[in-house]
């Protein structure tokens, strides 16, 4: 979805491509609702953070909020299809504002993240309470990362396969 905004208005339209589902929840928003905005990134700009397309690749629930000190730990439930992205240490955009996760449970399919004060002060996210929904998308190197051995593991397989039959020929032949 893009997002446009006509010049000295508070007007902005937002695009989506009808191939894009729509995760967001359309039928919770209102007038009054605060949202998160973020410019995709171009390539030829310095990479300080992660490669955000703007892209929702799921919904999540927060599942717990925890107070410590000026930080806040939030903790996501998502689908396991999306939890499969989640690594620790690793980028997620969460409502549009990419982050850095902390830890990650793949046996409850959660994810924990931070948020400093100043980072709080300028997103909605902490705003939201236990239960609410969050956009998530996650890295995109990741999906790529996927891609890529998906296209080389049949070969991969193809060529194991030959190698024991070619054992079970030789005998006396150590694997």
């Amino acid at each position: 979805m893009r997002a446009r905004r006509k010049r000295h208005t508070k007007d902005v339209r937002f695009f989506s491509p009808r191939s894009h589902s729509l995760p967001v929840l359309l039928s919770s928003l209102s007038l009054s609702l605060s949202l998160s905005l973020s410019l995709s990134l171009s390539l030829s700009l310095s990479l300080s953070l992660s490669l955000s397309q703007g892209h929702v690749d799921g919904v999540g629930t927060i599942t717990s909020k925890t107070v410590d000190g000026d930080s806040l730990f939030i903790k996501v439930e998502v689908d396991p299809s999306i939890m499969k992205y989640v690594v620790e240490k690793g980028f997620i955009a969460i409502d549009g504002t990419s982050l850095t996760v902390c830890e990650v449970d793949y046996a409850l399919s959660t994810f924990t993240f931070m948020l400093v004060e100043y980072t709080q002060k300028k997103i909605v996210v902490p705003s939201k309470l236990v239960g609410d929904k969050l956009n998530i998308e996650v890295d995109v190197l990741g999906k790529y990362a996927e891609s890529a051995l998906a296209a080389v593991m049949p070969r991969l397989e193809a060529l194991e396969k030959e190698m024991a039959e070619l054992r079970s020929t030789c005998p006396g032949q150590k694997e």
